[in-house]
């Protein structure tokens, strides 16, 4: 999945090829306003209680056996109040350098690289 270019990226770009002048000082200094507050941004409560719920489901794959996320929800005590489309989020959020995904039949089971 491509990553979509930041504001902070775009006015890079357009910084460049402008010549100088009053508007590429006002773009240089909106530019660093916002990456003063990319620096200071702390990740939400929602984003560490997610870093968790990743560590418990890594913690819960296996190399040989796969696992569903139906599985998971059932044999994961930390996991059993989250929907399906919640693990398979985290799954997604995790990502294809840890966990492998196949598919056998109607059944999606998730592996640990």
């Amino acid at each position: 999945m491509e990553k979509k270019m930041t504001y902070a990226q775009a006015l890079a770009t357009v910084i460049a090829t402008l010549e100088d002048g009053e508007v590429k000082e006002r773009l240089v200094a909106l530019k660093e306003s916002l990456d003063k507050r990319a620096v200071n941004k702390k990740p939400t409560k929602v984003q560490k209680e997610n870093e968790e719920l990743k560590k418990v489901i890594l913690d819960n794959l296996s190399l040989d056996n796969g696992v569903t996320v139906s599985d998971l929800i059932k044999t994961v005590p930390e996991l059993s109040e989250l929907s399906n489309q919640k693990v398979s989020a985290l799954l997604r959020l995790i990502g294809d350098e840890k966990v492998e995904k196949r598919t056998d039949g109607k059944k999606t089971l998730f592996f640990l690289k």
